[in-house]
């Protein structure tokens, strides 16, 4: 590694040196609510995202927000641990929601298109003029049944040392969901099947839900989470829930801003992201997860899992600790109540409905103006009880946000844990500031805890942390971060890092982090601090217009260069051929991998292969084993959805959420027929003698025009 380190100081100079080149920038079509507002310059940021902290996006997006929109498209721009937010492109795969947050942004990288989403509250007059004035055509027929049923499977082949491993040589993956809407009323499947390690998995849920849209309302029954805010936690729960609000129609994510938790419906392997440096591979069981053991500043970190299920499907969900404190419109209600019992089990793989524990989770906010909201939550069962209020309230350039919450667990003493958060200002009428801001302070009694969760003594009872960041002239992007935390044993952490962002030729972009920490380990109770520095680096190589990206990073704590190549290529209209290679090198070990897909109008299907030379510890699924040996695994993936809607049925890709199929008929006979979204005539979905064309993965309730030749 000495060879690397050497070539990362080399570099160094370079951000100076290479001040005047320009970024690496994007002209997309960009859609508000499915409205085409015109082609904008995006700048590209690191790990293959796109800044949404540009000029190009905000003279698209913005004059058609009022005030609060203003102050939430912000909150959503600077709240995502970083002031230069990104987002990542849709791959065809099945995007795990961030957070049940009012804006979703999706970014089709092949059709160069951006679409945002936002509730028609944040709007204001220019927008709904500027929508008046497209021309809608209605359908011809709405149908009153209609869903799909993705079918897909994987199958893996381990070569070497699988008996030594106690690993059968061949496992198998399948999988079935199901979504039928009748009438408006909805209901969803998922079933899971796979023969791994610790034996066969089964696993399923089942949802009934009917939508209220002028009521804002949602009522659903069965397998579901419930929506958390603040100090409070959320479990899976077999139950019903009534829910109110302008975001009632995301599905709520399994999460809590307090903690870095995330939920499985299935083994996966699990990448860990931190500041868009790859920390470490994980192969997880289903269920309940929380991140620890990671480097992570607690309330200051951008963590990114990127996830790969059995079939091979990649999904990203963010876990970004800072709090986001956000306000609702003036006079705006929430609520979430739901009740049942846990379906999952701390012991095993496979689903445990926790029937001698009924449990209830509630929460409600109200926007009493524009600049504070108010809100509480309640939620218990035989585990405990836990409740709590949050305040957030802005005044000129401070956003200020107040948690209060209690935990009362069985045979345990009340505990209490308090947060206070200060930042920017983000409303339409705050100033102008030319810096992004974050403070935090974090108190809590030793043994606060949270829903179904062990009741442990936390050795922390004070957190300090602080975030300034700066874009400097020629697109010199800067940061600093740091956190002291206070132990209940004196033995005290601190964290600092210091974050410098730059493009280089307008074909390269490098990221340089110097991070300092340090711990009191009081041998013999006497102080004793050992501190550490290391650097991190990570740089782009992204030539314009060719659809091929090389993405590495190196981390010197770790002593781990990981280094990674794209290449997507069309093939005929919605379909698309992805190859892919890439590689981890440590001290005493590396790891290898590459894989081949296929996207296409009526069915998915790749091929992968890992090799692994150990002893691993870090980015090495599947290979729990310290011995000097190696690992070869092959495996295959498929899959294909049928689509029905009035006595209709077609083939398609699996699906995602919602889709159009599209049918044309002339004295009873089919028609071929193109259809596509927006103006992408390029993008393309074709019907194949009678079967129609479909469209897939549209969003729900965000309108999305369809255009078909004929």
């Amino acid at each position: 590694m000495f060879f690397v380190r050497a070539i990362l100081f080399a570099l160094l100079p370079l951000s100076f040196l290479c001040a005047a080149s320009k970024e690496i920038t994007f002209s997309l079509y960009i859609y508000l609510n499915g409205v085409e507002l015109g082609v904008y310059d995006i700048p590209y940021n690191l790990n293959g995202a796109l800044n949404l902290d540009s000029e190009g996006f905000k003279k698209a997006i913005y004059p058609y927000l009022n005030d609060v929109g203003v102050g939430e498209m912000n909150e959503f721009l600077y709240g995502q641990g970083s002031i230069f937010s990104t987002i990542e492109e849709d791959n065809y795969s099945t995007p795990l929601i961030d957070d049940p947050g009012e804006i979703t942004i999706d970014y089709d990288d092949a059709a160069k298109v951006l679409y945002v989403w936002m509730p028609d509250a944040y709007l204001n007059q220019s927008f709904l003029d500027k929508k008046a004035q497209e021309v809608e055509v209605p359908l011809i027929k709405s149908g009153t049944t209609s869903g799909y049923l993705n079918i897909t499977y994987g199958h893996k082949v381990f070569h070497k040392f699988y008996r030594e491993l106690n690993i059968p040589q061949n496992q198998d993956f399948a999988n079935f969901d199901l979504s039928l809407n009748v009438k408006d009323l909805v209901f969803q499947g998922f079933l899971y099947a796979a023969t791994t390690n610790p034996g066969i998995i089964n696993r399923g849920n089942l949802i009934l839900t009917k939508d209220f849209e002028e009521m804002k309302a949602r009522l659903a029954i069965g397998d579901q989470g419930s929506y958390s805010f603040g100090l409070q936690n959320s479990i899976p729960l077999l139950g019903a829930s009534l829910s109110k609000g302008m975001n009632v129609f995301v599905n709520p994510t399994i999460s809590s801003a307090s903690r870095n938790e995330f939920f499985l419906n299935a083994p996966m392997k699990v990448e860990v992201y931190i500041d868009g440096i790859l920390y470490q591979t994980m192969e997880l069981p289903a269920g309940p997860h929380l991140l620890q053991n990671f480097p992570i500043i607690q309330g200051l970190n951008n963590v990114k899992l990127r996830i790969t299920n059995p079939i091979g499907l990649e999904q990203t969900i963010s876990l970004n600790s800072f709090y986001e404190p956000n306000l609702l419109p003036e006079r705006e209600l929430e609520y979430f109540v739901t009740a049942g019992f846990p379906n999952f089990s701390e012991e095993g793989f496979n689903y445990n409905y926790q029937f001698n524990r009924p449990t209830l989770m509630s929460s409600v906010r109200y926007g009493f103006v524009n600049n504070f909201t108010l809100g509480s939550y309640l939620q218990g069962n035989a585990s405990g009880a836990y409740f709590g209020a949050q305040a957030v309230y802005e005044y000129s350039a401070v956003r200020a946000l107040l948690d209060l919450g209690f935990s009362c667990p069985k045979d345990k003493e009340v505990a209490t844990k308090m947060r206070l958060a200060l930042s920017k200002g983000l409303l339409k009428t705050a100033p102008k500031l030319s810096f992004d801001y974050e403070l935090s302070l974090e108190a809590q009694e030793k043994y606060f805890s949270y829903l179904q969760a062990p009741t442990l003594g936390n050795p922390l009872y004070l957190s300090l942390a602080a975030r300034i960041a700066k874009k400097f002239p020629w697109e010199v992007k800067t940061s600093f971060t740091g956190s002291y935390n206070f132990d209940r044993n004196n033995k005290d952490r601190y964290f600092a890092q210091f974050k410098v962002e730059k493009t280089f030729f307008e074909t390269m972009l490098a990221r340089f982090l110097f991070i300092f920490k340090g711990r009191d380990s009081r041998p013999g109770g006497v102080s004793s601090w050992k501190n550490d520095f290391f650097i991190a680096f990570g740089l782009d190589f992204v030539p314009k217009d060719t659809n091929f990206k090389l993405i590495t990073d190196y981390n010197q704590e770790l002593d781990a260069l990981n280094a990674n190549a794209n290449y997507s290529t069309p093939v005929r209209g919605d379909s698309k051929l992805d190859f892919n290679l890439g590689g981890s090198f440590l001290q005493r070990g590396a790891s290898g991998t590459g894989n081949l897909n296929y996207t296409g109008q009526r069915f998915s299907a790749g091929v992968s292969q890992y090799l692994a030379n150990g002893p691993l510890t870090f980015n090495v699924p599947d290979f729990p084993t310290n011995r000097n040996s190696s690992l070869a695994v092959t495996q295959f993936n498929a899959g294909t959805a049928i689509a029905f809607a009035d006595g209709f049925l077609a083939l398609s890709r699996p699906i995602e959420d919602s889709f159009a199929l599209v049918v044309s008929k002339k004295n009873d006979r089919m028609r071929y027929l193109r259809a596509y979204k927006e103006n992408f005539k390029k993008r393309y979905n074709e019907s194949i003698g009678s079967m129609p064309a479909v469209v897939p993965s549209l969003k729900s309730y965000k309108e999305t025009d369809i255009h078909v030749d004929i």
